[in-house]
């Protein structure tokens, strides 16, 4: 009887709970992408995102622990279990992560049925049982679980029915469904591969890996073996788990059939009936299941290398599947995710960088002069008035008030009372249209004309987009300006005045249309000229505050939180690979213990296979084993790999920078040390199987 059957009341498992693979990708590459992706959700439409992980299903044989290692390696009880054929169709598990509703809603659907609802996963074994039980041999049809889950990760899971060798026709129709879903160009998939470990030596016959090869999917696969606590005698643990188990201890694979595989992995199941304990309590009690073993190998072979033991150990356990399948999902990142997004995000960056520029140079790299000089370079000041100096200011033209008085001047006599009258009166009338074209409320022309000038040039500006300063425009034109004309006005009132009575006096011999034609024009020479040498010298506001609007600077504020956002999460997509590998390193590095953080790819988990320590064999841990309680590196204190803000760093974060120099700095001497654990494991190994083999030789 095995260890693991027991009486008593069975200890609940709570679903998602201890090592699943929903809690190890929250913390590895899957969950620093969905971090890094958090906060631009209000910037990128959610359509224009559409990243979905790959589907893994899972294929074996009829009766090789699928249903169980599917129920372990999500913590999801929820998949029928017992004799005969339980699994008759495929089961989708989909878990969706979601941010309110009750902790879990599950609903199990299946073809044109009602929709179950559940409001716990509690119900969700009986009502697939229920339809299992209807159902009259395999078929194709689906029965969907769907599970949502507060602040859990995305994924599917998908049972399939087990291949079966007889009869013909279920065996047809079982394979026909795997090539099915194995074949689906539709949708990425990867693949866990499920082989009874006492039937391993027979892996060239495994119908699961044909079907796997056949597709082109053993890239994406990888291989477990179920029921290894089955295992009993060490030529057994040898030829059945051993074996298939050193091919991917290195970054080589010698067994054919195993060719191209992502991975293989030794689990144990737990059992059926009589097993009081829970998944999560399973996981610690598997764990001594192959210490125990490894344990009993190496006390008939004191020789083995511990670095051998090691290798095999990070081989073992429903841990270390959950691991590498989490590094198939860090490489799917990688390849499609990473990309996909940094393409993504590009324009949004482009796009919020030209909407900052568009709104002009920040107020704090500018000054009130610098902005005032630039006004005044928009317009001309020196043409403008050049042109109104040879205008007049009012002409005598038919129909206008000085034209009647220039017409009674022409009908009477020279010096007669009735011309002396009219001469007068035009005098007046030529003084008030003066005075009216002088008066700036009234609208002085040049001033007018230079102001219009300036106002648009303020308004039209793009490349300081002065529009935005209304204070600054404001006391410009409100103020300034009028009392720099004011002063132009009270410099140029002598000259007028003078200008005015000697052309009154011309008045007496010359035509008087003649006579206001010169005085107008010479006023607005004056006039202009003044103008021109008040405003055109350099303005200065000592005191004023340079301020943009409110709006803008709005505007301003929140176009920098959204680079900034956009720049971070490109940043932390960008470094997700060398955050994962750094943090890994550091674990080991700081902590000391078993490092059971995901890679990047598979490459990057092989070439860290040095990361199980002899604690893991240290029979010290029993007791914890024992007692249920699972102690993994998810409860130690571990650092965070921060990432500064971009606008002010724009390296990667110090504590990659330092482990990349530590890493480049010993990248020799571990490729020594890798090419020596090798061939030291390839010594062990030899002499291993020649010792066994000779002591159970007949004489």
């Amino acid at each position: 009887m095995s260890r693991f059957r027991t009486t008593g009341k069975v200890s609940k498992s709570e679903p998602f709970a201890g090592l699943s693979i929903g809690r190890q990708i929250k913390t590895s590459a899957y969950g620093r992408f969905v971090d890094a992706l958090t906060n631009i959700e209000s910037i990128i439409p959610a359509a224009e995102l559409t990243l979905k992980l790959p589907r893994v299903i899972v294929v074996g044989e009829r009766r090789v622990g699928k249903s169980s290692l599917l129920e372990n390696f999500t913590k999801c009880p929820m998949f029928p279990r017992g004799k005969g054929t339980c699994t008759k169709m495929p089961v989708r598990l989909q878990i969706k992560a979601v941010t309110s509703l009750p902790k879990y809603v599950a609903t199990v659907r299946y073809k044109d049925q009602p929709d179950v609802n559940l409001t716990s996963t509690d119900g969700v074994l009986p009502a697939v049982q229920s339809i299992m039980d209807k159902a009259q041999g395999i078929t194709a049809d689906e029965i969907t679980v769907e599970i949502s889950q507060v602040n859990g990760a995305t994924f599917t899971f998908v049972d399939l029915p087990g291949i079966q060798q007889w009869p013909s026709a279920d065996s047809e129709t079982s394979k026909a469904l795997v090539a099915s879903y194995l074949t689906d160009a539709s949708q990425d998939t990867l693949v866990l591969c499920v082989v009874d470990a006492t039937t391993a030596a027979d892996l060239e016959r495994s119908a699961a890996l044909k079907e796997i090869a056949a597709a082109g999917k053993m890239s994406n696969t990888i291989l477990a073996l179920t029921k290894c606590d089955e295992v009993q005698d060490v030529d057994s643990i040898l030829d059945k788990i051993f074996d298939p188990l050193e091919n991917f201890h290195g970054n080589t694979c010698k067994a054919p059939e195993l060719a191209g595989l992502a991975g293989c992995v030794a689990i144990a199941n737990r059992k059926t009936e009589g097993c009081t304990l829970s998944l999560e309590q399973f996981d610690s009690n598997e764990r001594s299941i192959f210490r125990d073993m490894i344990t009993r190998v190496s006390s008939e072979c004191p020789t083995m290398p511990v670095d051998f033991k090691a290798k095999l150990a990070d081989h073992m356990t429903i841990q270390q599947l959950i691991i590498k399948l989490d590094g198939l999902y860090g490489s799917f990142i990688e390849q499609h995710w990473i990309p996909q997004t940094l393409n993504t995000l590009a324009p949004y960056l482009d796009d919020t960088q030209a909407a900052i520029q568009g709104l002009g140079p920040p107020v704090e790299s500018l000054d009130t002069h610098a902005v005032l000089q630039h006004l005044f370079e928009q317009v001309d000041i020196a043409a403008l008035c050049k042109d109104l100096a040879w205008s007049c200011l009012v002409e005598v033209t038919p129909g206008n008030a000085l034209w009647a008085h220039h017409s009674k001047q022409q009908n009477h006599a020279w010096g007669t009372p009735e011309w002396a009258q009219s001469t007068a009166a035009a005098q007046d009338a030529i003084s008030s249209a003066i005075a009216d074209h002088l008066d700036i409320e009234a609208g002085c022309r040049p001033y007018l004309a230079c102001i219009w000038a300036l106002q648009q040039a303020f308004a039209m500006d793009t490349d300081m987009q002065l529009s935005r300063f209304q204070t600054l425009q404001a006391k410009v034109f409100g103020d300034v300006l009028p009392q720099l004309v004011g002063q132009a006005l009270g410099a140029a009132d002598l000259t007028i005045q003078c200008m005015k009575q000697r052309a009154f006096s011309d008045m007496y011999c010359d035509d008087t249309k003649q006579t206001f034609v010169k005085l107008s024009k010479g006023i607005q020479g004056c006039l202009t000229d003044q103008i021109y040498r008040h405003i055109s010298k350099p303005l200065e506001l000592p005191h004023f505050v340079l301020e943009e609007a409110a709006e803008v600077h709005a505007q301003r504020a929140q176009l920098h939180h959204q680079l900034y956002t956009l720049q971070i999460a490109q940043q932390k997509i960008s470094n997700i690979h060398e955050a994962v590998r750094t943090e890994t390193t550091l674990q080991k590095d700081l902590l000391g213990s078993p490092v059971s953080s995901p890679t990047v790819s598979q490459q990057l988990y092989n070439n860290n296979t040095d990361s199980m320590t002899e604690e893991w064999f240290d029979t010290s841990s029993a007791s914890s084993a024992d007692s249920g309680q699972l102690v993994t590196s998810h409860d130690a204190e571990v650092p965070q790999v921060r990432i500064r803000d971009p606008e002010a760093d724009n390296s990667v974060p110090a504590q990659i920078a330092q482990e990349k120099g530590r890493q480049n700095r010993s990248a020799t001497k571990k490729a020594s040390k890798e090419n020596m654990l090798r061939e030291r494991s390839e010594r062990a190994k030899a002499f291993l199987r020649q010792d066994f083999r000779r002591s159970r030789s007949p004489a």
